[in-house]
């Protein structure tokens, strides 16, 4: 199977889950400085959700870059990423209304966390279709910030237990983390 399709469907999915993200901002009732500060926490809350899905969008086209051939499991499993994905807008708006409130933040970090989760089996079944010694398996080998990533997605769950915002904060220290994507893909793509 071509990769294209795969790609050209996740392009579009992503465009339109940033753009039901934005939908969830609405304008402030009143033309005041104070109103306009009250949409403070969901504006926040969108634009960290908004880079985590850039990110995301990134890093699967990168990925991507590397890849040869696909396969039925390929297909699941990067449709099962776009579910998650497509639960953030949904988890973005809760949690930017209630941005102190354990279940919003406890919400968010689990589909962060699922998101996270998924790429992560996407890749290795990436580099089973492709080979032990593909472009993806020679970029992919010794991604520690991969499970560095999931590790503070679970932290980020279990503190909101404790200190709710925690849920949105993990998702922050991963984007942090991912804003340069893998620089393996492009130094591997130098070298041959």
């Amino acid at each position: 199977m071509t990769k294209s399709r795969v790609e050209a469907f996740t392009d579009g999915v992503i465009a339109i889950l940033i753009t039901i993200l934005v939908l969830d901002l609405h304008a402030p009732e009143d033309v005041t400085w104070i109103a306009l500060r009250q949409l403070g926490e969901p504006f926040f809350a969108y634009v960290v959700s908004f880079i985590a899905i850039a990110i995301y969008w990134n890093n699967h086209h990168h990925l991507y870059q590397t890849v040869k051939k696909i396969d039925g499991t390929v297909l699941w499993v990067n449709t099962a990423l776009l579910f998650w994905l497509s639960i953030l807008p949904f988890a973005t708006a809760w949690v930017g209304e209630h941005l102190t409130a354990m279940l919003p933040e406890l919400i968010y970090a689990f589909v962060s966390f699922m998101c996270g989760l998924t790429y992560n089996l996407l890749d290795r079944c990436l580099v089973r279709v492709n080979g032990a010694n593909s472009r993806v398996a020679i970029v992919s080998k010794h991604d520690r910030k991969r499970w560095l990533s999931l590790a503070i997605y679970a932290v980020g769950c279990l503190l909101t237990f404790v200190w709710p915002p925690a849920g949105l904060g993990a998702s922050l220290m991963v984007s942090v983390l991912w804003f340069i994507p893998n620089q393996r893909v492009e130094q591997e793509f130098r070298v041959k």
